[in-house]
């Protein structure tokens, strides 16, 4: 399976040997879709698998990061979790990253800045969100 974004926030999982669409990840959450991509940029700008959870992270130009469930893509469910970047106005997502234990998230902005986050032992099928977002600590910002 490869994973593509399009510019209007949409998410396709293809499957590399069909050459066919699998899935369209975004179609499940419209919030992840801007209509008018000029205005109000949804674009997906960054991809990355966190391979130990088989989660998906895909980063948007609204400075969010959604996490997508890779052990049941095909049950049309939302993101596991959104992540605010917590970003300045006029600056997008532009580079994320994790360690290959899964416990540390480095994200990188249009203006040059860094933050790195620790997101060890988070139970991220737990379906609560406000659980989620209280374990995720920013570690240093630059």
């Amino acid at each position: 399976m490869i994973f593509t974004g399009g510019h209007d926030g949409t998410l396709l999982g293809w499957n590399f040997e069909t050459r066919f669409i699998k899935t369209y990840m975004h179609e499940i959450d419209r919030t992840c879709v801007s209509e008018d991509y000029i205005r109000q940029s949804k674009s997906v700008d960054c991809l990355t698998i966190m391979e130990k959870q088989r989660i998906l992270l895909s980063g948007t130009a609204d400075q969010c990061i959604r996490f997508w469930d890779l052990k049941d893509i095909t049950a049309n469910k939302p993101p596991l979790f959104k992540f605010q970047n917590f970003l300045d106005k006029d600056e997008s997502l532009s580079a994320f990253a994790v360690d290959s234990e899964n416990e540390i998230l480095l994200t990188a902005d249009t203006a040059g800045r860094f933050k790195k986050f620790d997101i060890k032992g988070i139970n991220w099928h737990c379906g609560n969100e406000k659980e989620i977002a209280s374990k995720i600590r920013l570690l240093w910002y630059v």
